[in-house]
């Protein structure tokens, strides 16, 4: 049964321990979602901007524990660079 980011961290880490272990995850995800947008958004094109929710969605989704959103995210952030690479390589190359 999975009881989603903030019941994973109360059953793991219990009331305090659950306070302060969503705060540093929550300070996680705003730090790669900076880097994130200072890296590619602001940098390269504004249209990555549009990955952000993809990246981050599995988060938010009801029933769906820490670790697969952390595989989400990881999984994501491969396939974007994938997409980036044949963007820049092959479609870029040909304008």
């Amino acid at each position: 049964m999975t009881i989603g980011v903030f019941g994973d961290f109360y059953v793991n880490f219990g009331w305090w321990g659950s306070l302060v272990g969503l705060f540093i995850f929550g300070a996680f995800m705003a730090y790669t979602i900076n880097w994130f947008v200072g890296r590619f958004v602001i940098n390269e094109s504004g249209l990555y901007i549009a990955f952000v929710p993809y990246l981050y969605s599995y988060f938010v989704r009801a029933n769906n524990d820490f670790y697969a959103g952390a595989n989400n995210l990881f999984k994501g952030l491969l396939i974007f660079l994938f997409l980036r690479f044949v963007i820049r390589r092959f479609i870029a190359e040909s304008h």
